[in-house]
């Protein structure tokens, strides 16, 4: 004998919907846990939070921050440069994605690409972690970084340094 559910189809759209929402949810949850602990300085926490991420809900700021904890936390540096570097590519408006490859990028000594991608992070917003950045490059630098003007923002000043001398 064939057993027809007789309950409407809307319960059943509502199940759906809550069940989607509620894996949606945790998964912002793991990325926000990760960035956090990535945030912190805690990359193994963040990056153990990133591989709990479903693959259907990886984006491009789940990208740059596995492949800046890689760099940081395993010296995997091509695998971070390449995943840095596809995240920008997938969201090339998101500041993190570009602040991520600059971080890498100054892990690997190579701060000029590294000044590069935090000056085109500004062009497309402005990120506290991005002044604090530069500024602790100005402070190991013995030259002038930064042109300082006082009627305009920092983030307008960092975005018009040029280059280092």
């Amino acid at each position: 004998m064939l057993n027809v559910s007789t309950a409407p189809d809307s319960n059943k759209h509502e199940q759906l919907t809550k069940t989607t929402s509620t894996h949606d949810e945790n998964s912002r949850t793991l990325l926000s846990k990760a960035i956090q602990e990535a945030e912190k300085g805690n990359g193994l926490v963040a990056l153990i939070y990133l591989k709990q991420v479903p693959k259907e809900e990886k984006n491009a700021l789940h990208l740059s921050y596995v492949g800046y904890c890689l760099a940081k936390e395993h010296q995997q540096f091509s695998d971070a440069l390449a995943l840095c570097k596809k995240s920008i590519r997938q969201a090339p408006q998101d500041p993190v994605c570009y602040l991520n490859l600059g971080r890498v990028c100054l892990i690997t000594g190579h701060k000029q690409h590294a000044i590069k991608a935090f000056r085109q992070s500004l062009k497309v917003g402005c990120l506290p972690q991005v002044v604090s950045e530069l500024q602790q490059l100005e402070n190991t630098f013995s030259t002038d970084f930064l042109v300082i003007s006082s009627n305009r923002s920092v983030c307008d000043r960092l975005k018009t340094t040029t280059s280092l001398k």
